[in-house]
């Protein structure tokens, strides 16, 4: 497979283009109904994200395995597109803070096709998608993250880990990275070894969680 070079020209060209995408797509919500513009996004970003596992599946013989959405990344998807159609501010909550793995994956992202690719399309803007469904419900639907949220979704975090670390086993897969590093140059190079690169990486996504939702907690706490 041709990959996508990290941070190479293409890839940071990749990064801007759909930001503006996104940056578009907020821009004509405002032409239409919050609620059905959500629920149309959602449907239409869940159509992209299943004929590419219709692609990946078919055409280039991935497992079913390998394409059980276990990754962070698919768990927030999932959370996202429900969160958008059916206005569940406790999904949003989840959304909110796995949207940090999506932004690193956007970052640090591993063995994904070059741009002509379709899934790479795919990647770029279910990923994007899970960072903007969770500022679009914050802007529209007036959803706010809180310390519960926070607390629950590092819970929820952890449960999917050890879930993914049993399939894992059983399938040969490496979902969420519990079982070995990622092949590719990211920030899990430097935690040590397993298992230490895991529980680093636990901990620190609770402390980003804890800075992203810092600002709205100062925001409430001088509303008050």
């Amino acid at each position: 497979m041709d990959e996508l070079i990290l941070f190479s020209t293409e890839h940071l060209i990749s990064i801007l283009i759909y930001s503006l995408i996104f940056i578009f797509l907020s821009f004509i919500s405002n032409l239409f109904s919050k609620r059905i513009y959500a629920s149309v996004l959602g449907i239409v970003i869940l159509i992209i994200k299943i004929i590419e596992l219709f692609i990946r599946h078919t055409v280039y013989s991935e497992s079913i395995y390998q394409l059980l959405p276990l990754h962070l990344c698919n768990i927030a998807l999932i959370f996202a597109i429900i969160s958008m159609i059916f206005k569940f501010n406790f999904l949003f909550q989840l959304v909110f803070y796995f949207s940090i793995g999506a932004f690193f994956a956007i970052i640090f992202p591993e063995n994904i096709p070059r741009f002509y690719d379709f899934r790479n399309i795919s990647f770029f803007l279910t990923h994007f998608f899970i960072i903007f469904a969770s500022w679009y419900e914050i802007i529209n639907f007036k959803f706010k993250p809180n310390l519960k949220g926070l607390l629950l979704s590092f819970v929820i975090l952890n449960f999917f880990i050890l879930l993914s670390f049993k399939v894992n086993n059983l399938f040969g897969t490496n979902f969420m990275f519990t079982n070995i590093k990622p092949n590719l140059s990211s920030p899990l190079n430097y935690f040590g070894p397993w298992p230490y690169y895991i529980i680093i990486s636990d901990c620190i996504f609770l402390f980003l969680e804890y800075i992203y939702y810092l600002p709205f907690k100062l925001y409430k706490s001088r509303s008050l």
